[in-house]
């Protein structure tokens, strides 16, 4: 779906949610070493984003967004940001059945994280497939687990 002009993609908001991004578990805060031991949640877990996801449809504003499907991202694609060695490391983490390992500071990877990760690299590439073909204006990836942030850490597989 093309639009002809900017009024008709004026309102057009991309959203990506895939429950698959909710299976990446972080642990609990306290296995970070300078964390005092408690059962609490790590900081970036499922249930703050299941929140956001809840609410945007609660509120009726997501409704209003245009679904994005997410899709797992190739490992070419990945390969365009990441060196060979990093993704084959966190493919074996992700093969293993149990432990959890840092992907960088703040970044736990757990088993199972690299199909997770795929996912959510693919989902936001589609949104900005969709807006690079003016399908709609701009989009929000709600994904887990996250990319890198403007801070340079909690970088798995850098999402964008």
């Amino acid at each position: 779906m093309n639009f002809t002009s900017n009024n008709d993609i004026i309102s057009k908001t991309g959203y990506v949610w895939d429950e698959l991004f909710m299976f990446h578990y972080t642990g609990t805060a306290s296995e970070d070493f300078w964390t005092e031991p408690t059962n609490l949640e790590h900081w970036e877990n499922a249930e703050g984003k299941r929140r956001i996801h809840t609410l945007l449809f609660a509120s009726g504003l997501g409704d209003k967004l245009t679904r994005i499907p997410a899709i797992d991202a190739t490992i070419d694609e990945l390969l365009m940001f990441h060196k060979p060695a990093y993704l084959e490391q966190l493919q074996q983490w992700s093969k293993q059945s149990i432990g959890l390992w840092s992907a960088g500071e703040g970044a736990p990877y757990s088993p199972g994280a690299f199909k997770v990760a795929l996912r959510a690299c693919g989902g936001v590439i589609e949104a900005c497939r969709a807006v690079i073909r003016k399908e709609i204006r701009n989009a929000y990836a709600l994904v887990r687990p996250p990319g890198k942030y403007n801070i340079g850490v909690i970088c798995i597989d850098d999402d964008v």
